[in-house]
């Protein structure tokens, strides 16, 4: 299913109100080397790190990352906007760019501490989620 950019942006907007009181942000990107524009959205520099297929499924996946005690109503959400993901990706080594998150680059805005990235990839694009906290 083919989506329009305002229709995943509208959808994603909406999703990550949602999530962000669970503390988790959702951000999309375009499909292809999403993981580029990633980097590039945040002014990454170091990028050794390397997406690996996600070892669970979606749901377990989003469960540790917003926490397994709250995860669900984002879970229905991200079902309801735009169906199962076609791939679950986490990173192989996520601290060279949790660090990176956390102190270079552009920041994540109220998260100063970051727990969890994860990417849910679709045919025409892809979500990120960063759970976090300024706690």
């Amino acid at each position: 299913m083919i989506r329009t950019s305002e229709e995943i942006s509208r959808k994603t907007d909406e999703l990550d109100e949602l999530a962000m009181a669970y503390e988790t942000a959702v951000i999309d990107f375009a499909a292809g080397d999403y993981l580029n524009d990633f980097y590039d959205f945040y002014k990454l520099k170091k990028r050794d790190s390397k997406l690996v297929p996600s070892p669970d499924g979606f749901e377990a996946e989003l469960a540790v990352t917003c926490s397994a005690n709250r995860y669900k109503p984002v879970y229905e959400k991200v079902l309801e906007l735009f169906g199962a993901p076609k791939r679950t990706m986490i990173f192989e080594d996520e601290k060279p760019v949790v660090d990176e998150l956390e102190n270079g680059g552009r920041g994540l805005g109220p998260f100063f501490f970051i727990f969890y990235v994860m990417f849910c990839e679709y045919d025409d694009f892809t979500l990120c989620f960063i759970s976090g906290t300024n706690n």
